[in-house]
């Protein structure tokens, strides 16, 4: 994981120059056009431009400065001025706007036009696009110098009706996106709307018309957060065909992917690092594998290459009315490798015969994969899985649990098959869900601190009432490593302390039970010594 990556990445502003810039520019005061004014640029000025249609095709300086466009809010609709390159008679390989090799830019308020061709090129040092319209292009955004190791820094930007890339960043370069608007039709030969190296997505939405594929990374640490991906029917002939992610970190969490019709898969993440993917606190809803084809392989494909001991995270995802064609409607693991599949939840699968998840085959793929603490209702089909596999203490939509051919053939919950361990199982079910106490989600909150922790951390909860109460801690894999507490507590405030000095570093979960019908609660925990 690139630590000081994410840190700069987070923290950071975008910064020109030195302290003090000479001089503004004023379009169309100082040169009545927009190119006039960049020639007077020396470095760290600034370019003024005034509401108007520029058609122009324009060259930066390659030097650092400053560009900003007028802004006007009319009657809720925001104004800029409108660089349009479209009729300015230049080839059709001259983009908008072209920032050659020394070029440092920081540009904002604009909306940029060059129907059918590249909107903004750039070789440059750095450059930051915040509070502009992209339209109409065929590539909105490229930064074409490969492993220059620079930062393309885009905010709060709407990209309409571009036809291939939105935006494209070359191999050793870093995206930082967020609060963006991105929508297109795609590429007959399956291009993502944002294609990049290593990167932060951040609160960005992704539409796509026909034959759009979203989002496709590489290389280095990759987060991808809140952000909305969908309607979109991609035809893309990626095995990642809404989302592709891939780096030696991934984390995808907090996301949705909501009516996505798809050709092969919705979301794919792939690392070749040792316990480096975590796919936590997603929505899949309403994702369909597309009724002429028979390649559609499940909503989330992970390919753990390096994985070792713990592997992936799956936690707390939800799949709501989700199918495939072949093999699995939800998760599958490619190669065979370990993983936690972790209090996610699974709801009306299309009862085509297919499983909720899909790990190994269990003839000769045997796959060290844990599921704990997950939930599913109409499905029909719950899970595949090999003999190695730990499906234990899972609820699997009826109190009787799941339907296993030989070792629970009365079971009325969806189906499990495998020579797997699934006994035993959680008897809370959403048939008693609304008789539960309402004050029990209060009171099974959990507080630590420190955390992160070192050696030692403190875990706070309060009660409302007298009961037994059960505390546990289990690593990554599931495994229970510690339990702090089995005993009747008194109601009132209650803390825990763990220490854990005997454990490696590393990521653990602690989850409070309650008795009788209570819920139970978890939260993570990351060890750093």
């Amino acid at each position: 994981m690139s630590v000081a990556f994410i840190t700069f990445a987070l923290t950071t502003c975008f910064v020109l120059g030195s302290v003090g810039r000479a001089t503004t520019v004023i379009v169309p005061d100082d040169s009545p056009t927009v190119q006039g004014g960049l020639n007077l640029l020396a470095p760290d000025d600034t370019l003024y431009v005034r509401l108007g249609v520029y058609s122009e095709a324009l060259v930066a300086p390659g030097l650092p400065f400053v560009m900003l466009g007028e802004l006007e809010i009319d009657s809720g609709t925001s104004l800029r001025p409108i660089l349009d390159a479209t009729f300015a008679g230049t080839p059709d390989s001259v983009p908008a706007f072209a920032l050659p090799v020394g070029s440092l830019v920081d540009i904002e308020n604009f909306h940029f036009k060059n129907t059918n061709r590249t909107g903004i090129f750039c070789m440059g040092s750095a450059i930051r696009l915040a509070e502009c319209v992209v339209e109409s292009t065929y590539i909105g955004i490229k930064y074409n110098l490969l492993d220059a190791g620079t930062h393309v820094t885009i905010q709060r930007c709407d990209f309409r009706r571009n036809f291939e890339h939105c935006v494209f960043v070359g191999r050793g370069n870093r995206l930082l996106m967020s609060d963006c608007d991105l929508s297109g039709a795609g590429s007959d030969n399956g291009r993502a709307l944002v294609s990049a190296s290593e990167s932060i997505i951040d609160s960005c939405s992704f539409v796509g018309d026909e034959q759009a594929a979203l989002l496709y990374l590489w290389d280095g640490a990759q987060i991808v957060r809140e952000c909305r991906f969908g309607p979109v029917r991609s035809q893309s002939i990626w095995d990642g065909v809404v989302a592709e992610v891939r780096g030696r970190y991934v984390d995808v969490s907090n996301n949705s992917f909501v009516d996505c019709e798809y050709n092969s898969i919705v979301l794919g993440v792939r690392s070749g690092f040792p316990d480096s993917v975590s796919v936590c606190d997603n929505l899949f809803s309403h994702c369909r594998g597309m009724a002429n084809s028979l390649t559609p392989r499940g909503v989330v494909h992970i390919w753990a290459e390096g994985a070792a001991q713990r592997g992936a995270l799956l936690q707390e995802n939800t799949f709501v009315d989700c199918q495939a064609n072949s093999n699995v409607d939800d998760i599958q693991f490619v190669p065979p490798a370990p993983a936690l599949v972790f209090e996610n939840s699974f709801t009306r699968d299309a009862l085509n015969g297919l499983p909720s998840i899909h790990a190994g085959n269990p003839d000769s793929e045997p796959t060290p994969v844990v599921l704990i603490s997950n939930r599913w209702s109409a499905c029909g089909y719950a899970v595949a899985l090999s003999a190695v596999a730990d499906a234990r203490n899972n609820y699997w939509g009826h109190s009787s649990g799941p339907y296993h051919e030989t070792t629970n053939p009365f079971g009325q919950g969806d189906t499990i098959t495998g020579d797997v361990p699934f006994i035993p199982w959680l008897e809370d079910s959403t048939e008693n869900a609304d008789d539960r106490d309402p004050a029990i989600a209060h009171e099974f909150r959990l507080t630590c601190y420190p955390n992160p922790f070192n050696a030692t951390v403190t875990i706070e909860f309060a009660l409302s009432h007298e009961q037994t109460i059960s505390m546990v801690i289990f690593d990554r894999l599931g495994r229970q490593v510690e339990s702090l507490l089995n005993q009747r507590v008194p109601a009132g405030a209650q803390r825990v302390t763990w220490n854990a000095q005997a454990h490696s570093s590393g990521l653990y979960f602690a989850r409070l039970s309650g008795s009788a019908r209570a819920s139970s609660t978890t939260t993570k925990l990351l060890l750093l010594k």
